[in-house]
């Protein structure tokens, strides 16, 4: 995760597009099948020019890890803000910030606003679905927890506990066609 951690922690963090940082040498190593890449990672620093530095220098192919590309990476400097349009907003219905976060965001976006063809609040209707998405697709697995399920089989698990057992049982109920009715934003 970057994006979480630097939000609670106050600094910044860039949650870069899968790929653009090889992850060789990974602790713990990726797992297999549905959950290989699952993590995120990403540069985080006190200031932006350190997490620019950061990526600058991490991005792009290690010689080891086949999934990072040469890729070239852009300057952030050189984007022309004012063709640019900006929607914000401070709270994602599961983790709430407090005030003082609140208020340095809205002091962004009215410092961007300033800058932008446009910049305005606008929080996603669908948040509220991603929650259960999120847990089901990726905590449970598209596959009804089977990969979990042979996962502790070839670990040689014996007696699993009630916990794994209920996880289990509610992954076989997931249902990933049900969620076609989801309205994602436009």
């Amino acid at each position: 995760s970057v994006r979480v951690p630097s939000s609670y922690c106050g600094i910044a963090g860039l949650k870069v597009t899968q790929g653009r940082l090889p992850q060789t040498g990974r602790v713990p190593e990726e797992g297999a099948g549905l959950h290989v890449r699952s993590a995120s990672y990403g540069p985080m620093g006190r200031y932006v020019d350190d997490v620019a530095l950061l990526l600058d220098v991490t991005h792009g192919p290690d010689g080891i890890d086949p999934n990072a590309p040469p890729v070239v990476l852009g300057n952030f400097r050189e984007v022309d803000l004012s063709t640019l349009s900006v929607a914000w907003y401070d709270d994602n219905g599961l983790s709430t910030p407090d005030a003082a976060v609140k208020a340095a965001i809205a002091k962004a976006a009215d410092i961007l606003g300033g800058k932008t063809q446009s910049c305005e609040w606008a929080r996603p209707d669908c948040l509220d679905q991603v929650e259960g998405l999120a847990l089901e697709m990726i905590a449970f697995g598209a596959d009804a927890g089977r990969s979990w399920a042979n996962g502790a089989k070839l670990l040689g698990t014996k007696d699993k506990s009630p916990l794994f057992d209920a996880f289990l049982t509610a992954a076989q109920g997931c249902d990933t066609v049900s969620y076609t009715h989801l309205t994602l934003p436009t």
